[in-house]
């Protein structure tokens, strides 16, 4: 019996071909390539199963398909099942640009190489004979008394089973991560995922590629078609009427409708009923009409002025230096979007605008209101005043400010670093939030700019700004499906949170400092709302259990609602509805965690996804969706794993797509540790999943700044090592140590009228910990030594009122204890974590 082909890995020092004799023998002749043993190798599930076969003859072919077909692969008796495993042991490869994939191991397709061998399962002669043994045809069995002879075993009619190609190294991989399989749809699952993750990832690396002149004007010619104002190549906005225009319509009489027949109302003269327009729609384009008829009025001025001084003589350009003060001088470069930036400088006037003729003032026009109800149609001017509030959350705060975030509208940073862009604009949509919006904002800054004395002229007026923009919904939605069929929904939950304007207190209350009699940094408080939903048709038959867990109910945050499947899409679309108007109108942040880039689940709820935003600023708007009407109503979503992902900023996992590998449970562990409030707990039910990621979101967007929080997140990966070698008595030295800072209240913890600043985080350095590390083991070893004493006597470390855990009640450099210190019946050693808690070192 000959010996197994060995995998190896041709490395092409010169061109030429290796002969297997050569390999064989151990003898190469030199100018030859080499090839060395691969042992460590991984083949791609998809290869084996559709790429392996089409190169083999027809009983090799077979034998591969009877064992590699996923219902055969998850069967108890099935030769890749290892003794005292339950389920099929498979690996899950990550490629260092990001690209995921489950693989089989060499070995693994070495081994059912040499079971088909063993096994005689290619050999023609030896499955016919099986056939014929083991066939219910009564014409195939043998007679009785005849003996079915074994065929002989022939070499050359029992070949090797050739191995497939695309073997990959362990050395390509940045991690591998060994999986167990129970059923075969778990293999198409995990397929299905990281294919959609695999095509993001595709995605990204295009973006980064260098796009040729031609695509680049084309894209920028898209982008210049989209834009608002004059010159648009797709012509003026369109009206909105109630009745369409019919084919043939206007050739018939006057008063006449089908067939000749008279219309009710003959006579009377008909109107087209135009529909009413939402705010926002009616605000931009009264903004593009007037500042296309300011162009054309300024352009045909010029030109005359300019003709009538050719026509006399003077120099053309004189002319236009002339003009050049009295125009914007923002003007000559972009005018459709600057000459609204510098109509921003002049107060708001509501005077009636100037007519000459067919001429209107272009500036009076853009002041001027006819009407009570008419609003500024001055988008981009309100947003330049936005952009000059680089960071909201500095302006709010009072006590120790920290260093203000960098302007993320920069292009360059946004392309050096993405994640960075993504965290500030999350963080800034948060914070205008708490502020109840961006004219809620604007007029709080115009206010402290007038108290300190730095408002510009005509700049005390507050900007009449729609108030749904910056008015965002915060909605965490989580879907559970069945492990069975994953279109099947069995659970939904939900969480939301959002700033509603507080009802106005008595005027004679104490607290009061406004007109309204409520305090103006406390006008707006904080809304939470969450809800379990489970579909009521699948309450009794579907469960999951084997490959998810099972915690449908396990609601800790409320009570759960069983609802028919058809009433789920209206039951969620009613409370959405409700939930936008509570919160004002403005934008919805659809909150998720997707580590897998997995969005559009949420499809199976009879929504349609197409038109959702996955960028808080797309990449064709000027402004971000807080800040803009273009955001009013519209669906953007945030996914908490780029976020998390930010604070990591692990370049060497997923440089494409910036997404934190780590699940929910892991993410909310890491971040609010051992506090019993926040803890996850049966995050397999939907409504925990939702509040949890509710939760994990104001946790990392209302606190410091992103440099802060990759700053502590790094520090946190630092190990502690406790050095058990005996050190000194605690009345030997002296605790010179900074003060440590109490532990930061949990952001959810803050009432909704309280200032949003960032928590003070304790910054300790890395060898004050280790020495406090080393005094806490000596403590522990002088306990040890010594015999035992009462409570009082005891070597012991007590808290004192700061949260400091010394030997002392206020750290004296003695060995004697105060007699009236509150905490002598606290006996033991105890150790403060970075995170300010109190925990017990045992004896």
């Amino acid at each position: 019996m000959s010996d197994p082909p060995v995998a190896a890995s041709m490395v092409e020092d010169q061109p030429g071909e290796l002969k297997s004799e050569e390999v064989a023998e151990g003898v190469v002749e030199e100018g030859k390539p080499e090839l060395e043993h691969v042992v460590d190798g991984y083949i791609k599930v998809t290869e084996v199963l559709f790429n392996w076969t089409p190169f083999l003859n027809p009983w090799q072919a077979n034998a591969v398909k009877a064992l590699v077909n996923l219902t055969s692969l998850t069967h108890p008796d099935h030769p890749l099942r290892e003794e005292g495993q339950d389920a099929l042991r498979l690996y899950n490869c990550l490629r260092p640009e990001g690209y995921e994939m489950i693989c089989f191991s060499l070995k693994q397709i070495e081994y059912l190489q040499f079971y088909i061998h063993e096994m005689r399962l290619a050999d023609p002669a030896w499955t016919n004979y099986l056939a014929k043994l083991n066939s219910g045809n009564d014409e195939d069995k043998p007679k009785e008394g005849e003996v079915l002879e074994e065929p002989r075993y022939v070499e050359a009619e029992n070949p090797w089973v050739p191995l497939p190609a695309g073997i990959m190294r362990e050395s390509d991989m940045a991690e591998i991560e060994i999986i167990s399989i129970h059923d075969p749809k778990e293999i198409k699952r995990m397929t299905n995922k990281q294919k959609k993750h695999n095509n993001q990832v595709d995605k990204q690396q295009l973006g980064k590629l260098d796009l040729t002149p031609e695509h680049r004007n084309r894209l920028e010619a898209e982008i210049d078609n989209a834009k608002a104002g004059p010159g648009l190549r797709r012509g003026p906005p369109r009206i909105y009427e109630r009745r369409k225009e019919r084919p043939g319509q206007e050739e018939r009489p006057e008063g006449t409708g089908w067939g000749g027949f008279p219309t009710k109302g003959a006579g009377e003269t008909e109107e087209v009923i135009k529909t009413e327009k939402p705010d926002h729609v009616a605000w931009q384009e009264e903004a593009k009409d007037a500042v296309a008829s300011e162009k054309k009025d300024s352009a045909e001025e010029i030109s005359r002025d300019a003709s009538a001084a050719v026509t006399n003589g003077a120099n053309p350009a004189a002319v236009d230096l002339k003009k050049a003060p009295t125009a914007s001088p923002a003007a000559a470069e972009t005018p459709s979007e600057l000459q609204t930036a510098a109509a921003a400088q002049q107060p708001i006037s509501k005077a009636e605008p100037e007519t000459n003729g067919s001429t209107v003032n272009a500036p009076a026009a853009i002041n001027g209101e006819d009407d009570a109800d008419d609003v500024d149609p001055r988008p981009d001017a309100l947003a330049e005043q936005l952009n000059k509030i680089v960071d909201l959350k500095a302006k709010i705060e009072s006590e120790a400010p920290v260093e203000s975030a960098p302007s993320a509208s920069d292009a360059e940073e946004r392309e050096t670093d993405p994640m960075k862009a993504y965290y500030f604009d999350a963080q800034q949509a948060f914070v205008l939030a708490t502020a109840g919006g961006l004219a809620s904002a604007l007029a709080q800054k115009l206010k402290e700019d007038a108290a300190a004395g730095t408002a510009g002229e005509g700049s005390g007026e507050v900007p009449d700004v729609p108030a749904e923009i910056g008015r965002s919904l915060f909605f965490a939605l989580q879907l559970t499906t069945w492990e069975e069929d994953e279109n099947i929904v069995l659970e939904v939950g939900w969480a939301a949170t959002w700033w509603q304007e507080r009802l106005p207190a008595p005027i004679a209350a104490k607290d009061t400092k406004t007109d309204g009699g409520v305090d103006e940094e406390s006008r707006f408080e904080r809304m939470s709302e969450n809800g379990h939903i489970i579909v009521q048709d699948h309450l009794l038959d579907k469960r999951n259990g084997k490959t998810k867990p099972d915690h449908r109910s396990s609601y800790n945050f409320g009570t759960s609602i069983p609802i028919a499947a058809k009433d789920v899409h209206r039951t969620l679309s009613q409370k959405l509805k409700e939930l936008v108007k509570r919160a004002g109108g403005g934008p919805i942040y659809l909150l998720l965690h997707s580590t897998d880039g997995d969005e559009s689940e949420f499809r199976k709820l009879g929504w349609n996804t197409k038109g959702w935003e996955k960028q808080i600023r797309p990449a064709d708007w000027d402004y971000p969706s807080y800040a803009s009407a273009d955001g009013v109503g519209k669906v953007f979503l945030i996914d908490t794993a780029k976020l998390f992902g930010a604070i990591e900023n692990d370049q060497t996992v997923l440089p494409a797509i910036g997404k934190t590998r780590k699940s929910l449970e892991i993410v909310a562990g890491t971040m609010f540790g051992a506090d019993a409030a926040h803890a996850p707990k049966a995050c397999g039910n939907a409504g925990n999943y939702a509040a949890f990621c509710l939760q994990v979101f104001c946790g990392i967007v209302d606190g410091p700044h992103l440099e802060v929080l990759r700053a502590d997140y790094q520090q946190s990966l630092v190990p502690i090592v406790v050095d058990p070698t005996p050190g000194a008595v605690d009345g030997d030295e002296t605790d010179d140590a900074p003060p440590i800072t109490p532990a930061p209240t949990s952001p959810l913890s803050i009432p909704p009228n309280a200032k949003f600043a960032p928590p003070a985080l304790p910054t300790l350095p890395v060898e004050y910990v280790e020495a406090m590390s080393m005094k806490a083991a000596s403590k522990v070893d002088a306990s040890a030594s010594s015999k035992p004493a009462s409570a009082n006597s005891s070597s012991k470390a007590q808290v004192n009122g700061n949260g400091n855990a010394n030997g002392h009640a206020n750290g004296p450099a003695g060995g004697e204890e105060e007699e009236d210190s509150e905490d002598e019946g606290i006996a033991g050693v105890y150790w403060e974590d970075r995170a300010g808690n109190i925990i017990e070192l045992p004896e």
